[in-house]
């Protein structure tokens, strides 16, 4: 069972990219996000670099954010 937390995090991620009319990827607490894994409900901080490199991009706008960009850790919902 998921727990409470993480249900209202995903909620607000979704709820902000949806605010802007993207679905997938944006900014999200002044660092870049995109979906991953098998469900639109899993996401992650991404990276410029290689894949869970920890290195994740800082934003203040979804406009410097590109759905494209590797995860920097895990997927999580």
């Amino acid at each position: 069972m998921k727990s409470l937390t993480s249900i209202i995090a995903v909620f607000s991620v979704w709820a902000a990219c949806m605010a802007v009319g993207q679905a997938g990827y944006g900014c999200y607490k002044g660092r870049c996000w995109a979906n991953c894994g098998v469900s639109s409900l899993e996401w992650c901080y991404t990276t410029k670099g290689s894949t869970w490199d920890g290195q994740y991009v800082p934003c203040s706008s979804n406009g410097e954010c590109q759905p494209h960009w590797s995860c920097a850790g895990a997927c999580t919902v």
